[in-house]
């Protein structure tokens, strides 16, 4: 007997970081599969040291939602780091068809301008993966605020 209860597919999350910060990102994303979502992080696409340009822009082309993991070592002499650099390049080339792009900060730093009207989340704040979770929800609701 078919169930009664709707299903609805995973939300489709990429988190994309510095590589310093792959093990952070991979925490979160475990936490989120936990939670039932489809969470991809970008350096782990395509094996080790993951990220090559086909596989981020084809994991752009899939994610609902796109997760910029921002620390201190999201830089270099000023500049972002691949493949955040990259992702911020490849995002206006990719349509988007309802994807948000949202601001995960790992540690207290400003973001780059091109994310600075972004929505963005505080993880290393004491609440800060409920508030993940609520602006993901929110996304999924299609109420996802800050979203040009």
């Amino acid at each position: 007997m078919p169930s009664s209860r709707a299903t609805t597919a995973p939300l489709v999350v990429l988190l994309v970081c510095a590589p310093a910060d792959l093990p952070a990102a991979a925490v979160v994303a475990q936490r989120l599969r936990a939670d039932g979502m489809q969470a991809l992080v970008a350096g782990e696409l395509s094996g080790p040291g993951g990220g090559s340009p086909r596989a981020l822009r084809e994991a752009l082309g899939r994610a609902q939602v796109v997760l910029c993991c921002l620390s201190r070592r999201s830089w270099d002499a000023g500049q972002l780091v691949q493949p955040l650099a990259g992702v911020l390049e490849l995002l206006p080339l990719i349509p988007d068809a309802g994807r948000a792009l949202l601001t995960l900060r790992l540690a207290a730093v400003d973001p780059p301008e091109a994310l600075q009207r972004r929505p963005a989340v505080d993880l290393f704040s004491a609440s800060g993966y409920r508030q993940l979770l609520e602006a993901l929800r929110a996304n999924v609701a299609g109420v996802f605020l800050g979203k040009p």
